[in-house]
C-alpha cells in the first residue's frame, strides 16, 4: 500500500463491531423472552387437554428461542474472533508503516550524506588540481631563481645547508635544485653534519618542532642563520643577505606570518638573532623565584608528600601535560620565558631543574623525606620519558644523605 494512503482495515473493523453490537442486542432480547415464558409456565394450573396443547406450543417456541440464542452466541463469538483478528492485522500494518517511514528517513539521510561527501570530493579535487598547477608554476620559478641567483652570486651562502618543510615551494623541488647547484643538504640536527651547519632554510608547512629543536641543540652557543624559503631565494637572487639587510622589526613582521619562524622567535635562538642560547649546567633561580606565590607546576595542581601529595601516576601524568602543553602564567614575562615553549628542551630543562632545586632545598629537613623522595622519583620519570640525547643539556643530579 503506498505511503500516505488510508488503510481500509479500520472501516471494516467498525462494520464488524456494529454487527457484534446488533447480535448482542438480539441475544439480550431472547433472554428476556425466555424469562417471560418461564414466568407464564409457573402461573399455569394443571393443564387440561387444550392447555396441554398450548403448553406444547409454548415449549416449542421456547426451544426455538433457545436455538436462536445459541446461533446468536455462536455468531457473536465468531464476529469477536474476527474483530480480534482485524485488530491484530491493523497493529501489524501500523508497525510496518512505521518501519517503512523510518527506512525512508534513513535513506533520505544517507542520500544527503552521500551528496555532501560528493560535494566535498569535488571541492577537494578542484583544490588538488589548483595545487598541482601551482606546483608546476613554482617549480619553474625555483628553476629560474636558482639559475639567476647562481649567476649573480655563488659565495653568498656556505655549501652545506639544512632544509626542512614546504611552502611557498615544495621541499623536493628546492632540494633537487640546491643539490644540482652544488650545495650539500643536511637534515636538521643530524649528527656531526648538523653540528657544522650554519644556515637552515625552513618552509611554512611539513616541519616539526622537535627537528628544529634538535638543530638548535646541535648549534648551541654557536651561529645558526635561519631563512624562510622566500628570504633565501630573494637573498640569492639579489646577492644581498636579507637577514643582515632588513631590520629586526621587519623580520619579526615576516615571522608573524610564518609558523616555523614564529616558533624560532620564541626558542633559544630568539630569531632573528643568529646565535643559539646555551642552557646553563648550573641552575640559578631568578631573584623572583623565592618570591613567586606559586610555580606553574603548583598552579597546575602538582603536590608531593605523605599528607596531601598526589599519587605517583597522577603526578607523572601532570608533569607530561606540563611538558607537552601550555602552563599557567606566573610572576612575569621574564620568569615565564625561562620555562620555554611546550615540547622544547628549555621547558624540560626548566622543569627538571625546578624539581631538583626543590629536592636540594628540602633534603636536610627530616619531616620532608617523603616529599624529597617524590621529587627525585618525578625527576627520574622526566629523564626516562622525555629527555632525548639531542637535547644536550646536563641532567641535574641530587645527592641525598644516607642514599
Amino acid at each position: 500500500m503506498p505511503v500516505g494512503q488510508e488503510s481500509p482495515v479500520p472501516e471494516e473493523f467498525a462494520h464488524r463491531e456494529s454487527i457484534l453490537d446488533t447480535l448482542s442486542e438480539e441475544l439480550s432480547e431472547a433472554h428476556q423472552h425466555l424469562q417471560h415464558f418461564r414466568g407464564q409456565l409457573s402461573r399455569l394450573p394443571e393443564p387440561g387437554a387444550g392447555e396441554t396443547a398450548e403448553l406444547g406450543r409454548l415449549r416449542s417456541e421456547l426451544a426455538s428461542s433457545k436455538r436462536r440464542v445459541l446461533r446468536s452466541e455462536r455468531a457473536s463469538a465468531s464476529e469477536r474472533e474476527r474483530g480480534e483478528g482485524l485488530e491484530h492485522q491493523l497493529s501489524v500494518t501500523a508497525k510496518k508503516l512505521r518501519e517503512s517511514r523510518r527506512e525512508c528517513r534513513e535513506l533520505v539521510a544517507k542520500l544527503n550524506s552521500a551528496e555532501g561527501r560528493a560535494k566535498k570530493l569535488r571541492s577537494a579535487n578542484a583544490r588538488l588540481e589548483k595545487e598541482l598547477d601551482a606546483m608546476d608554476a613554482r617549480s619553474g620559478l625555483v628553476a629560474w631563481v636558482m639559475e639567476a641567483g647562481l649567476k649573480r652570486r655563488t659565495n653568498l651562502f656556505p655549501k652545506t645547508l639544512a632544509t626542512i618543510g614546504s611552502g611557498c615551494f615544495e621541499a623536493t623541488a628546492i632540494d633537487t635544485f640546491l643539490s644540482r647547484a652544488g650545495f650539500q643538504l643536511v637534515w636538521p640536527g643530524s649528527g656531526p653534519l648538523g653540528q657544522r651547519v650554519e644556515v637552515m632554510i625552513v618552509g611554512r608547512e611539513q616541519w616539526d618542532e622537535e627537528t628544529l629543536e634538535a638543530q638548535l641543540a646541535a648549534r648551541e652557543g654557536k651561529i645558526l642563520r635561519v631563512y624562510s624559503q622566500e628570504m633565501f631565494f630573494v637573498s640569492l637572487l639579489s646577492g644581498r643577505d636579507l637577514l643582515d639587510e632588513i631590520d629586526e622589526k621587519e623580520l619579526l613582521e615576516i615571522a608573524a606570518g610564518h609558523p616555523a619562524l614564529q616558533f624560532l622567535v620564541d626558542s633559544d635562538l630568539h630569531w632573528p638573532l643568529k646565535v643559539v642560547s646555551a642552557l646553563p649546567d648550573d641552575f640559578r633561580p631568578f631573584d623572583a623565584e623565592g618570591h613567586a606565590d606559586e610555580s606553574p607546576l603548583k598552579k597546575l595542581g602538582y603536590t608531593v608528600g605523605i599528607t596531601n601529595g598526589m599519587p605517583g601516576r597522577s603526578r607523572e601524568a601532570l608533569l607530561s601535560r606540563a611538558y607537552s602543553g601550555e602552563i599557567p602564567w606566573v610572576q612575569s614575562r621574564e620568569y615565564m620565558a625561562d620555562w620555554g615553549r611546550p615540547r622544547t628542551r628549555r621547558r624540560l630543562w626548566r622543569m627538571a631543574h625546578h624539581l631538583s632545586w626543590l629536592a636540594r632545598t628540602w633534603k636536610r629537613i627530616p619531616n620532608h623525606a617523603f616529599a624529597v623522595n617524590d621529587w627525585l622519583s618525578d625527576l627520574e620519570y622526566l629523564r626516562k620519558t622525555h629527555y632525548k640525547p639531542w637535547m644536550k643539556f646536563k641532567w641535574p643530579r641530587v645527592t641525598v644523605p644516607g642514599k
